[in-house]
C-alpha cells in the first residue's frame, strides 16, 4: 500500500502541473477573447471581425510587455552592473 500511495503521487506530482497550465492557458484565452475581442469589435467594422482576434491582440499584448519589460530590465541591469563593477573595483 506503501509503494501504491508513492506511485500515485508521483503521477500526479507529474500531471497535475500540465493539467493546471492547460486550463490556465484556457481560461486566459477565453478571457482574452471575450474582452479584447469587445474592444476590436468596437474599432473594425463588423464584418471585418474575425472570432480570434482578440486572442491574437492578447498575445501581441503579453509579447509587447515582455519587450519592454526586457528593454527596461536590461538597461537596469547594465547600470546597475556598472555601478556595482565600479565600486568594488580594488583600490
Amino acid at each position: 500500500m506503501k509503494n501504491f500511495s508513492k506511485i500515485f503521487f508521483a503521477g500526479l506530482a507529474a500531471i497535475l502541473p500540465i493539467m493546471l497550465t492547460f486550463y490556465i492557458l484556457s481560461w486566459l484565452g477565453a478571457k482574452a477573447e471575450s474582452v479584447l475581442g469587445g474592444v476590436i469589435e468596437l474599432i473594425l467594422p463588423v464584418r471585418w471581425y474575425v472570432p480570434g482576434m482578440g486572442l491574437v491582440a492578447g498575445i501581441a499584448l503579453i509579447f509587447l510587455v515582455g519587450l519592454l519589460l526586457r528593454a527596461w530590465g536590461g538597461a537596469v541591469g547594465i547600470r546597475g552592473g556598472r555601478a556595482s563593477a565600479q565600486s568594488h573595483s580594488p583600490g
